[in-house]
C-alpha cells in the first residue's frame, strides 16, 4: 500500500513538474524577444539595448549595481521591473522613456523614488518597495495618468523589522497626492503614517485603498468624498473606534480593520447596503457592540475572530445573506455555540483556527 502511494505521489509530482515553465536562460544566452527577464544577473547584457523590447524584467545580484545608460535606446518600452541586487539610483537617460506605463522596483537600497520616475508623464502603474526609503517626494503628483500606485517601506516583508521596540522615521504622504485624479488603486502598506493629508479625498476615481500596517488613529473628514471606493483595509493600525467617515461611502464591498484596538462600532454602519465583507479580527470587541452590524442586509463574510465576546446578542439572524462567520479566538460556551448554529443553520460558522 505505501509504494503505490509513493508511486502515486511521484507520479503526480512529475505531472506538477512537467507543467513548471523552464527556467530563465542565463544572462549570456538569452535570446531576442518583446519580453527579457534577466534572472540572478550582475550586469545587464549590452546585447538587449540594440534590441526593440517592450518588457524588461531584472531580478539581480547583490553586485549588479547600476542601470546603464544604455537603457535609454530601449524606446518602445512599456514595462519595466527590477528587483533585488544593490542600485541604488537610476540614469537621467531613464526619462527619456516615455512609451513606459509599468514600473515596478522592489529593491532595498534605494533610500528615495528616482526623479527620473516623475517624468515618465504616461505611467499607469507604479510599485515602488524599500525599506529605507526615507520620504515620498511632492513630485509624486506629476504622474497624473497613474492608475494603480504601491508606495511601500515594508518594514514587515523587507526584514527591517526584527523588534517592537524598533524606530523608524514616519514618511508623510505629500499633498500633490491629489492631483492623481485618475488612480483607482492605492497601496500604503508598511509606512508608519500617522495621518493621511486633506487632499487624499481628491481621488475621485478611486475604489481600492490599502493602508494596513500604518499607525493610523483617525481618518481626515474628506475621506467621505471617495464615493468610488469599493475596497478599504486599514489592517494593523490604531484605530479605537470603528471610523463613522466610512458610512458616507455607500459603495464600499468590502472591509478589513483587523488588528487595531476597536472597542465600539457606533450606529450608522446599516448605511453601508453593499457591503459583502466585513473583517473586525483581533480588535477588542465585546457582546453589545455588535448590534448595528445586524443592519448589513447584504453582508456574506463576517470575520470576528480574536475579540472578546462571550455570546452574539439577539438579532444575528436578520444577517440573511450570511454565508461565513469566523468566530474563533473567543469566549463563547459551547451552549451559546449550538443557538448560534441554530439561528443561522445556512451559514459556516468557523470556531476554531487551523493548525499549522
Amino acid at each position: 500500500m505505501k509504494k503505490k502511494l509513493l508511486l502515486l505521489f511521484v507520479i503526480a509530482f512529475l505531472d506538477v513538474k512537467a507543467q513548471l515553465p523552464p527556467p530563465p536562460a542565463p544572462a549570456d544566452q538569452i535570446e531576442q524577444s518583446d519580453h527579457i527577464n534577466l534572472y540572478d544577473v550582475k550586469e545587464i547584457p549590452e546585447k538587449i539595448f540594440s534590441w526593440n523590447i517592450k518588457g524588461l524584467t531584472i531580478n539581480g545580484k547583490p553586485d549588479l549595481r547600476e542601470i546603464p545608460d544604455k537603457i535609454g535606446n530601449l524606446k518602445a518600452l512599456s514595462g519595466f521591473a527590477l528587483k533585488d541586487g544593490s542600485v541604488t539610483s537610476l540614469p537621467e537617460e531613464f526619462s527619456t522613456l516615455q512609451n513606459l506605463q509599468h514600473v515596478s522596483i522592489n529593491s532595498n537600497e534605494f533610500v528615495e523614488i528616482p526623479k527620473e520616475i516623475f517624468k515618465l508623464k504616461n505611467l499607469e502603474n507604479l510599485e515602488f518597495l524599500s525599506y529605507k526609503l526615507d520620504q515620498f517626494p511632492n513630485e509624486l503628483g506629476n504622474l497624473v495618468n497613474l492608475k494603480t500606485l504601491k508606495l511601500s517601506k515594508s518594514l514587515y516583508w523587507g526584514g527591517a523589522i526584527t523588534s517592537e521596540k524598533q524606530v523608524f522615521k514616519d514618511l508623510i504622504l505629500p499633498s500633490s497626492i491629489g492631483k492623481l485624479k485618475k488612480l483607482e488603486r492605492l497601496t500604503l502598506q508598511s509606512n508608519n503614517l500617522k495621518k493621511l493629508p486633506s487632499e487624499i479625498g481628491n481621488l475621485e476615481n478611486l475604489k481600492v485603498l490599502d493602508m494596513s500596517y500604518n499607525s493610523l488613529e483617525i481618518l481626515p473628514p474628506t475621506f467621505s468624498k471617495l464615493k468610488k471606493l469599493e475596497s478599504v483595509e486599514i489592517r494593523r493600525n490604531k484605530l479605537n473606534v470603528f471610523p463613522t467617515i466610512l458610512y458616507e461611502l455607500e459603495n464600499l464591498r468590502e472591509i478589513n480593520l483587523n488588528e487595531n484596538n476597536i472597542v465600539n462600532i457606533p450606529s450608522g454602519i446599516g448605511k453601508l447596503k453593499q457591503l459583502e465583507y466585513l473583517s473586525l479580527s483581533g480588535n477588542k470587541l465585546s457582546t453589545p457592540s455588535l448590534l448595528e452590524l445586524y443592519k448589513l442586509e447584504s453582508l456574506v463574510t463576517l470575520d470576528l475572530n480574536d475579540n472578546q465576546l462571550e455570546n452574539l446578542p439577539a438579532g444575528i439572524e436578520n444577517l440573511k445573506k450570511l454565508e461565513l462567520l469566523s468566530i474563533a479566538g473567543n469566549k463563547i460556551s459551547p451552549e451559546n455555540m449550538k443557538k448560534l448554529k441554530q439561528l443561522l443553520p445556512k451559514t459556516l460558522i468557523v470556531e476554531t483556527k487551523p493548525a499549522y
